[in-house]
């Protein structure tokens, strides 16, 4: 009704884009965007909104263009290979990481710039940039320090560049603030396991399970006496 009144205003394409993104209409939300960008190419949450719809459409290409631009326009206006150790092969390793990573989320957009970094992490994550999602999820953390989910994906990220030790790190910072993280004590554990030090990787498993991580129980049945 709004934009009856006055098709020219960016705000009103905005907040539809951002109401339409709230009712999973990604699609419409993402014209609402790109309508608001071409009335006002400066606009930090409408780059911000449509890199997220991007990443829910699996563009993750235009996505990170679009949260760059964000970060940008912002800016202007203001390891190795892991050694296996444990009983956990590499196939197995692997196959659950890719899992964890099936049900990593990327959260919905406000205009915090740490949720930017944050996001943009988590998008390079998906696309397997994992040096560039590192340096995003540092600057998420620097900004925002009691965000569970940020340590959680630059352990993952960590754990993809090799960096096993400094993943268990991150996953142990990500369960301080939040104790009921499962998906952080799993990955834990299958760090733990693969360098060798599968008495606390079992526990960490357990805990995984008990907190609902339900792929957790195969792996004690399969790796824990």
């Amino acid at each position: 009704e709004a934009l009856k009144l006055d098709v020219q205003n960016a705000d009103y394409f905005y907040y539809r884009g951002f109401a339409k993104s709230k009712l999973d209409d990604f699609n419409g939300a993402k014209l609402d965007f790109d309508k608001c960008i071409s009335l006002q190419p400066n606009n930090i949450p409408a780059y911000y909104g449509r890199g997220y719809v991007n990443s829910r459409l699996n563009n993750q290409k235009a996505a990170i263009t679009d949260l760059s631009k964000a970060l940008y326009v912002s800016a202007e206006s203001k390891g190795k290979n892991g050694i296996f150790s444990g009983n956990i092969d590499k196939n197995t390793f692997e196959e659950a990481r890719r899992k964890i990573e099936e049900k990593f989320k990327i959260i919905d957009f406000t205009e915090d710039r740490w949720q930017v970094f944050y996001t943009r992490g988590a998008v390079n994550i998906k696309a397997g940039n994992y040096k560039d999602a590192l340096e995003d999820l540092n600057e998420a953390i620097k900004l925002n320090p009691t965000y569970a989910s940020a340590y959680f994906a630059r352990g993952m990220a960590k754990s993809y560049l090799g960096l096993q030790s400094e993943a268990i790190i991150d996953c142990s910072n990500a369960i301080k603030v939040n104790p009921r993280y499962a998906e952080a004590y799993y990955m834990s554990g299958l760090l733990k396991n693969i360098l060798g030090d599968t008495n606390a990787a079992c526990f960490d498993f357990s805990k995984a399970g008990e907190l609902g991580y339900g792929a957790a129980y195969t792996i004690i049945r399969d790796y824990c006496n």
